[in-house]
């Protein structure tokens, strides 16, 4: 049985609703400008927008120069942008970069002319200004053929006032020649002689520009005019002279006022230089002057202002007006300066003119410089001096001082040296660096690290060299650091013996003499034999000599020949006594050398324990037969 056919629905495209937005980097270029046209195409959604279709033509005053689009390709002979395809609420944008070549305002429209989805709010191409798919803006081309060109007054004119004076070549007028008309300026047609300017007025008198024009360096259509002559108070009309200045299609501009300037009396003021001092009273006295004498009363006020010197510390703060009667042309302020001795830059304040009555005011300030008259400080170390101490870390300070403060910043440099204590023996640390004294800093301590130890030694000495001051100069630069020694000095002694005679021929006996510690100098001692019942010759060799203990040693061996004869006989005796000790104390001075007689002792059956040998056997010898040590 066959199913019955079923009704399907056709599928329609939501909808793409586009807007147009459009802006301009320059509503108002001059005619030559280049302007940066914007054109921004936004899908709102719901839908994706397909073959979509703009229009821009330009007005006939901005001419096409380049174009750039986010998507797609703008042709500027149809004025379509042909966008392409987008998604809903995406953005593309189109720059057109055009010159303005005309004088005018005028309208550049911009619309969305196609688009493939239908648009909720809008219609595509219907030219109706007030639907969100068209854009427009207002662009106007300014200038005019007729603008006059603008006359400045260059330095060292204040504030465009020139004042009642001698005029030379550092006084003159720049005037610029605009090129800013529908049809140009140009700046060629300026006559290359002859006078183009001309001043009029009450104060010119007398007074003309220089009739050969000088262009500006690095300018393209400014021109100097050097003054001759000498103004007198009054106002003063610049003007430009007909068919001076052509435009581009050689069309004369007619004369006219391009510009003016006040002439009046003026007053100046002039800087001054004082040497500081270092005690009284030293004054810094401005001269103020008037160009030209006045007629009535005229007044300006004054007052100080801090530069690097400041009000109180370096100078008295001063303010005041100035009166200059009829006539008079030359007044003083004075303003106390403050002495003192600290090494310092020059510094400087200044006298500020303000206020002029009846007068114009030619230089407004004038600066006042306190000359350094001090010397520098020198920067000098003192030596320094500590107890070692037995283990563990202490610091020595040694002082640095200046002879007197400073203004400035004072640096120098240091650097520790050997002498009887070396850093290779961790009698100190090394180091080296730079010491800074701030300004009013007179007094620093630069610390050394040193090492305590409990070895017997000299007192040890290093030392701090100090360079390359830079803010003052060097006076003692090498001081000397002392590591006085706290140690006990160890004592010495000697230890007897009990030697047994050999039966024949010679054995040596070595007497033990040793240093209750190590010492860090040397230690030197004289020995010598001397008879008791053993006699030299015929019981033992007379022995006579010295034994030297270098730094850290602290046992030494005194050799005796002990001689054998065939005589029966009791013990015997010799001593080895210490002398002329240097370096240590003297415990025990004497030790005793007993001789036991072989044939004795063989006689009477008796024989004698050996000594412990842990003790001093390895000392003696395999030869020698020892008995109890007193």
């Amino acid at each position: 049985m066959a199913r019955p056919l079923q009704q399907v629905s056709a599928i329609t495209a939501p909808p793409a609703d586009l807007s147009l937005v459009q802006s301009v980097d320059n509503l108002n270029p001059s005619v030559g400008d280049q302007v940066t046209i914007t054109l921004t195409v936004i899908n709102n959604g719901p839908g994706t927008a397909t073959d979509i279709r703009v229009r821009d033509m330009l007005p006939s005053s901005l001419t096409y120069v380049s174009s750039t689009a986010d998507l797609g390709v703008y042709d500027p002979t149809t004025g379509v942008w042909n966008v392409g395809n987008m998604l809903p609420n995406a953005s593309l944008k189109l720059r057109i970069i055009v010159k303005a070549s005309d004088f005018g305002s005028q309208v550049n429209t911009a619309e969305v002319i196609g688009v493939a989805e239908a648009d909720p709010d809008s219609t595509p191409n219907n030219q109706i200004p007030t639907e969100d798919d068209q854009a427009s803006v207002l662009i106007a081309v300014v200038g005019s053929d007729t603008q006059p060109p603008t006359v400045t007054l260059a330095d060292p004119i204040i504030d465009g006032t020139i004042c009642d004076q001698a005029l030379n070549s550092g006084q003159y007028l720049d005037v610029t020649f605009a090129d800013s008309g529908e049809s140009g300026l140009d700046p060629a047609t300026i006559l290359d002689e002859g006078q183009e300017l001309v001043l009029s007025g009450v104060g010119a008198e007398g007074v003309t520009l220089d009739g050969a024009p000088r262009l500006v360096p690095g300018t393209t259509a400014t021109y100097r005019y050097s003054f001759t002559g000498s103004f007198q108070p009054g106002s003063v009309i610049v003007r430009l002279l007909a068919d001076s200045v052509a435009d581009v299609a050689g069309n004369g501009i007619l004369a006219e006022e391009i510009g003016s300037f006040s002439t009046l009396p003026c007053v100046w003021i002039k800087d001054v230089t004082v040497v500081e001092g270092s005690r009284g009273s030293v004054n810094a006295v401005f001269q103020v002057t008037l160009s030209a004498p006045s007629s009535r009363f005229v007044t300006v006020s004054y007052a100080t202002t801090d530069g690097t010197a400041t009000a109180s510390a370096d100078y008295s703060r001063t303010r005041g007006t100035l009166v200059f009667r009829p006539g008079e042309t030359t007044k003083l302020i004075v303003a106390h300066v403050r002495p003192d001795r600290l090494y310092e830059d020059d510094e400087t304040f200044r006298m500020l003119l303000t206020g002029a009555t009846r007068m114009a005011i030619g230089r407004d300030s004038a600066t006042a410089t306190i000359a350094n008259d001090d010397r520098p400080p020198t920067v000098s170390i003192a030596d320094a001096s500590i107890q070692e101490g037995d283990a563990g870390s202490l610091s020595i300070g040694f002082l640095l001082s200046l002879s007197e403060a400073s203004g400035k910043e004072l640096t120098v440099s240091f650097a520790t040296a050997d002498s009887s204590a070396t850093a290779a023996d961790g009698d100190y640390q090394p180091i080296s660096g730079t010491v800074t004294f701030s300004p009013g800093v007179t007094a620093k301590t630069l610390g050394v690290v040193i090492t305590g130890d409990s070895r017997y030694e000299a007192t040890e000495t290093f030392q701090v060299d100090l360079s390359g001051a830079i803010g003052g100069t060097l006076g003692r630069s090498v001081a000397m650091g002392t590591l006085v020694n706290d140690d006990a000095m160890p004592s010495i002694s000697i230890s007897s013996l009990m030697i047994r005679e050999p039966a024949q021929g010679a054995v040596t006996a070595q007497f033990v003499v040793s240093l209750s510690a190590a010492s860090g100098l040397p230690v030197s001692v004289g020995y010598a034999t001397s008879n008791g019942t053993a006699i030299a010759g015929s019981d033992y060799t007379a022995t006579v000599g010295t034994l030297r203990f270098e730094p850290g040693e602290t046992m030494k061996l005194i050799s005796v020949d002990i001689l054998a004869d065939l005589l029966v006989e009791a013990d015997e005796r010799f001593s080895v006594a210490l002398r002329d000790l240097m370096g240590a104390r003297l415990t025990r001075r004497v030790a005793t050398g007993r001789i036991q007689d072989a044939a004795l002792t063989a006689l009477l059956g008796a024989s004698l324990a050996p000594v412990d040998s842990a003790s001093i056997s390895s000392a003696l010898g395999d030869d020698a037969t020892l008995g109890l040590v007193e």
